[in-house]
């Protein structure tokens, strides 16, 4: 199968299951806004009603970081049994098992896109009005998809070998949420523990995209680069991994 009938089967079956999806529940669509509005209500609840850290700008700086991280957290966790639960399919068809992963990250893509452009509304209607660094996004939001594909790609292709990697990838998702800077700046940090922080790529995605929404500055190239090339990296060990072990999987019990 070549990769033109790979890319048409991702994107009709991703939008089946966004049909599905819809069809499943009362609210339809409205559930996409509805997640990551409850996700930032808490937050939000917790570091600014309990912690007082109630600034003028606290709440789109609260959402630019939870729709960021919503994106990245449901397109890692969402791939990781997609192959283990397709064995039987894997085994029939001549398939490669990325599809498996690679349908979730785009439905869970085009989702991130409806409530980015709510965001992006939403932060007009607060006066943060886009300028001229609003035309980089894309290239941010390309490197985060990249990011997330190869993160999520590794967790799906060793899901089926080591099946309890799903009960250790819950924790390591919070503990890199609460490294991200989600509900703080890590920009004004003391020089040293931004510097770390900032060698993780998900922090600096975050960080740069508030640069970009909310103060119409560049992002930070370097840091940019850093994560690009993090997730070129976990895309080539994803793709090492599903030539290692996809001969194995016809072999495990369904």
């Amino acid at each position: 199968m070549t990769l033109r009938h790979y890319a048409r089967l991702i994107s009709f079956k991703a939008w089946a299951d966004l049909r599905a999806e819809r069809e499943r529940t009362y609210l339809g669509l409205l559930w996409w806004v509805l997640e990551p509005a409850m996700f930032m209500f808490v937050f939000y609840f917790v570091f600014g009603v309990l912690r007082g850290n109630r600034g003028p700008d606290f709440i789109a700086f609260l959402l630019v970081g939870v729709v960021s991280w919503q994106w990245i957290q449901a397109g890692v966790s969402h791939c990781g049994d997609r192959v283990l639960n397709n064995l039987p399919l894997v085994s029939q068809v001549r398939l490669s098992p990325a599809v498996f992963p690679l349908v979730v990250l785009l439905s869970d893509t085009i989702k991130f896109s409806v409530v980015l452009i709510l965001l992006v509304v939403v932060l007009w209607l607060l006066g943060y009005v886009p300028g001229k660094w609003f035309l980089v996004l894309p290239i941010l939001l390309v490197v985060q998809l990249i990011l997330i594909a190869g993160s999520g790609l590794i967790y799906s292709a060793l899901v089926p070998i080591i099946p309890d990697l799903r009960y250790v990838a819950g924790a390591v998702l919070r503990a890199v949420m609460f490294v991200s800077g989600i509900f703080f700046d890590i920009d004004r940090m003391d020089p040293a523990h931004a510097k770390l922080l900032s060698l993780n790529p998900v922090a600096g995605l975050i960080a740069d995209a508030r640069l970009i929404l909310l103060h119409n500055q560049s992002p930070q190239w370097g840091r940019l680069g850093l994560a690009a090339l993090s997730g070129l990296l976990l895309l080539a060990v994803a793709t090492l991994l599903f030539r290692r072990f996809g001969p194995s999987y016809t072999k495990l019990p369904c």
